[in-house]
């Protein structure tokens, strides 16, 4: 079976073999499509800032799926230096549907998917509530304190996590 996904304005196509065909469409589907909300969002964030954002294409390869193309989405501040890059990592996450890195100068956080979804995805993968905090679908920065918790990313938290990899100042 032919799966085909639109990245980087490009279609892309993966051939898929066997029974998990449906669970490696869904896995990839998800983990794309929360990949570019994720990045609409934080476009609408930084849009009342000076910062200014680039992508790049980045290839990932997993066992279950095989390579496939993602963005990095790079923010730059207003001499267009690096300020942090979201880097992909991988859709096949322990307790999360998705995995996607912060990285700046200063520090590494990590953000994790999870996709509230009871009837389908969360039973074929078996992805229960690991961390603290994660009650619905969005884009989570787990807390690496022992308590495990999770914080749903809004627009302060995430200039807040910015400034803490990047030390830029709002």
């Amino acid at each position: 079976m032919l799966f085909t996904y639109i990245t980087a304005g490009k279609i892309q196509e993966k051939r898929l073999k066997g029974e998990n065909m449906n669970e490696q469409q869904k896995f990839l589907t998800i983990f794309l499509d929360s990949i570019n909300k994720l990045y609409n969002d934080i476009y609408a964030w930084l849009q009342s800032t000076k910062l200014k954002l680039s992508k790049e294409q980045y290839e990932i390869f997993e066992d279950f799926s095989g390579p496939y193309q993602v963005n990095i989405l790079n923010i730059l501040d207003e001499k267009n230096d690096l300020l942090a890059s979201l880097k992909p990592v991988s859709a096949k996450v322990i307790a999360a549907h998705g995995r996607v890195d912060l990285i700046g100068d200063i520090d590494k956080l990590i953000f994790l998917h999870y996709q509230q979804d009871k009837s389908e995805i969360n039973q074929i993968d078996g992805v229960s509530i690991f961390y603290k905090g994660m009650e619905k679908t969005g884009w989570y920065w787990a807390d690496d304190s022992r308590r495990q918790k999770a914080h749903l990313l809004n627009k302060e938290f995430f200039l807040e996590l910015l400034t803490e990899v990047s030390d830029y100042e709002f």
